[in-house]
C-alpha cells in the first residue's frame, strides 16, 4: 500500500514542523496570529492527516500484523491534530508535547515497518 506508506511520510514531515514551529513559539514575545498562522497550519495537517487515518484504517483491519489497532489509529490521529495545535501555545509543557511526538512519530514507523515486510 504505498499511498500510506507516503502518507505516513506526510505526517512525520508535518510532526517534524509542529515541532519546529514549537520552539520557535516558544522564543517569541508574541503570540502567534491564529489567521495567520496557527489555522492554516492545523487545516493543512487535518486534510492529510485524514487522508492518512483512512488509508491506516482500512489498511489495520486487513494486515495479519497483530500489534497494531483501529484504536492505536485513532489515538495517533487525535495525537497529530493535539500536537499541530499544541505547538503554537506557549503554555504547552515542552516534556509532553515531545512525548506525543515520539508517540506519533513510534506508530507511524511501526506501520511503514509492516508495509516493507508484507510488499
Amino acid at each position: 500500500m504505498p499511498g500510506l506508506f507516503e502518507s505516513c511520510d506526510q505526517m512525520k514531515r508535518r510532526m517534524d514542523e509542529a515541532e519546529q514551529v514549537f520552539y520557535e513559539v516558544q522564543e517569541r514575545d508574541d503570540r502567534p496570529d491564529f489567521y495567520e498562522e496557527v489555522k492554516p497550519f492545523v487545516d493543512k495537517v487535518k486534510g492529510e492527516a485524514d487522508v492518512w487515518k483512512e488509508e491506516a484504517s482500512a489498511w489495520v483491519q486487513t494486515t495479519s500484523y497483530p500489534y497494531l489497532h483501529e484504536s492505536q489509529m485513532e489515538d495517533t490521529y487525535d495525537n497529530i491534530m493535539n500536537a499541530s495545535l499544541q505547538a503554537y501555545q506557549r503554555t504547552t509543557k515542552e516534556k509532553q508535547f515531545k512525548e506525543t511526538l515520539q508517540a506519533v512519530e513510534f506508530i507511524l514507523n511501526s506501520i511503514q515497518t509492516q508495509l516493507k515486510q508484507e510488499s
